[in-house]
C-alpha cells in the first residue's frame, strides 16, 4: 500500500466519528459519502479477500463491524448475471462500486403488510 492512501482501517474510524458525530441518518450519509468515493479511488485500498466470488450466488464479506455493532462496512461481489433476492436493508446504506457497475430496481409495497410472507 501507498504511503497517503486512505485505508479501510482509516475509513471505518472516519465512518465511526460520523455516526456517534451526527444523529440525523441524512447527515451522516452526507458526511461519509465522499469518504467512501475517497476510498473506492485509492487502489488497493479494501482487502482483496473482501472481493473473494462465489460461483453459486453473491458472495458478501464483513470488513469491518464495531463491537457496538453500530453500522457495518460490507465487500460484496457478484459474477455477471448474479443478483440478490428482494431485501430491505431496514436502515440507511451507502453502495460503492469499486468495479464494475450495481443495477438497482427499487420496490414499494402495495398491500397492508399484513402477511411477510409476501409483499
Amino acid at each position: 500500500m501507498q504511503t497517503g492512501q486512505y485505508s479501510t482501517s482509516q475509513f471505518a474510524m472516519d465512518v465511526d466519528t460520523c455516526v456517534r458525530k451526527y444523529p440525523n441518518e441524512s447527515e451522516v450519509l452526507r458526511q461519509i459519502e465522499p469518504l467512501l468515493e475517497k476510498l473506492i479511488k485509492s487502489p488497493g485500498s479494501v482487502p482483496s479477500e473482501a472481493f473473494t466470488p462465489r460461483k453459486d450466488r453473491f458472495a458478501m464479506t464483513l470488513i469491518h463491524m464495531p463491537r457496538d455493532e453500530m453500522f457495518s462496512i460490507i465487500g460484496g461481489v457478484w459474477h455477471p448475471g448474479q443478483t440478490t433476492p428482494i431485501h430491505d436493508h431496514l436502515t440507511w446504506a451507502l453502495i460503492g462500486v469499486y468495479d464494475g457497475e450495481e443495477r438497482e430496481a427499487l420496490f414499494r409495497r402495495t398491500d397492508d403488510g399484513s402477511n411477510s410472507n409476501i409483499a
